[in-house]
């Protein structure tokens, strides 16, 4: 499970800023939202992002999908830059390093991953394990610019064989992680499968509401050989009181026709008159059904789109009143009305706001001081907690 995220230097994000699941103090709903991933670690299920447009949100939730890709995707070139772009605001961040680490634990030890680069080299890289108080050292790395070439070193606690190795240095390319050269690598197993595993297949690509479409929709059910999935999402919907009695995909697989509970019966509708929320909360049922069964680490941009906000609030406590797994979600959302619901902690609620130099700063609402009677939503409204956006007047000038 993720315990941090930090990110620096990344688009609107100019200084450090550290997503976390650790939980405060708080034992609110402890039994809800807190599973424990270590002797005397516990960590949060469930963050949840709010911020203005253009606040910096939807890239706090890029930056992770994108260190996702860095760490296993392998270039098809020596010569390919690293798509992103560092904070362009000011004169200094343009030619500084973008930084970006986690920390996370798999099989009840610890590890950090940080990675150091810029638009054409990876200039660090470092993979630690906390397999007891004192880090081990599995693999670190440096650019040299010199020789413009890249140097990397294992330590003993990989355990790795010198031929091994080899084969790994010489496929880590100098815009290349030594995770995707490792994934290109046939080499022995050590911990950097446990590693590679995790990111791979249970840190998910962040997902909005273009990928989650009826083309995903359908592959997905073309998948379900079982109909395990098309099982859930039929009682999602019904537990979400849709008046859907049954669904079926058709044998081409392009479209779904829908049966509907009515006074005089069933009655058929296709694909194509269904409403926009049904089919945007089944495509959301199915990202459910990962989350519950399969351990997944989900980033979900703009979740209200298409939704009541009723729905919305079902969705999360559905999550986590039936999640027994070590999975965990982040969602970013412009939907403040979750402020006001009780079964919320505090501290998996998060603000993005732009300074004054227009850098992204991320704070937690545990963070801001407001006393446990008043009402986030409330405070929210009344610009005391981050600065609302502020619209101007409504007339044209003559």
């Amino acid at each position: 499970m993720l315990a941090d995220f930090s990110v620096e230097n990344f688009y609107s994000i100019r200084t450090k800023q550290t997503l976390s699941f650790v939980p405060t103090i708080e034992k609110y709903l402890s039994d809800t939202y807190l599973v424990e991933v270590a002797p005397n670690v516990k960590l949060l299920k469930m963050g949840i992002v709010y911020g203005a447009n253009a606040s910096g949100k939807t890239k706090l939730l890029q930056a992770l999908d994108f260190f996702r890709e860095l760490l296993l995707v392998y270039p098809s070139s020596r010569t390919d830059t690293i798509d992103y772009y560092p904070f362009l605001l000011d004169s200094e961040s343009k030619t500084t390093p973008s930084k970006m680490q986690i920390n996370f634990y798999l099989k009840g030890e610890r590890y950090c991953l940080e990675i150091e680069f810029d638009r054409q080299h990876i200039l660090k890289e470092q993979l630690l394990v906390y397999a007891s108080v004192r880090p081990s050292m599995l693999y670190t790395r440096i650019y040299i610019k010199g020789n413009d070439s890249t140097r990397v070193e294992f330590g003993k606690a990989l355990q790795l064989n010198r031929h091994d190795q080899d084969i790994i240095y010489g496929n880590t390319l100098n815009n290349c992680s030594v995770l995707a050269a490792f994934g290109k690598s046939n080499v022995e197993k050590t911990r950097l499968n446990t590693v590679y595993d995790w990111i791979n297949q249970n840190l998910s690509v962040c997902i909005n509401p273009t990928n989650t479409s009826m083309d995903f929709l359908h592959k997905q059910l073309q998948q379900d050989k079982d109909k395990t999935l098309h099982a859930f999402i039929q009682q999602f919907l019904q537990k979400s009181d849709f008046n859907i009695s049954g669904f079926e995909l058709s044998p081409s697989g392009e479209s779904i026709t829908f049966h509907h509970k009515t006074s005089s019966g069933d009655g058929i509708l296709p694909e194509a008159l269904e409403s926009n929320g049904t089919l945007r909360y089944m495509s959301i049922a199915v990202l459910l059904k990962h989350l519950l069964y399969n351990s997944q680490f989900m980033l979900i941009d703009e979740l209200e789109t298409s939704l009541h906000y009723e729905l919305i609030s079902y969705f999360l406590r559905f999550y986590l009143n039936n999640d027994t797994g070590t999975s965990q979600m982040l969602i970013a959302t412009h939907d403040i009305n979750l402020l006001k619901e009780d079964f919320l902690r505090r501290d998996v609620v998060w603000f993005t706001d732009k300074n004054e130099n227009a850098e992204t700063e991320l704070v937690r609402l545990s963070q801001l001081g407001l006393h446990k009677n008043l009402s986030p939503y409330n405070a929210y409204l009344q610009g005391k907690l981050v600065k609302l956006p502020f619209t101007g007047e409504t007339y044209i000038d003559k």
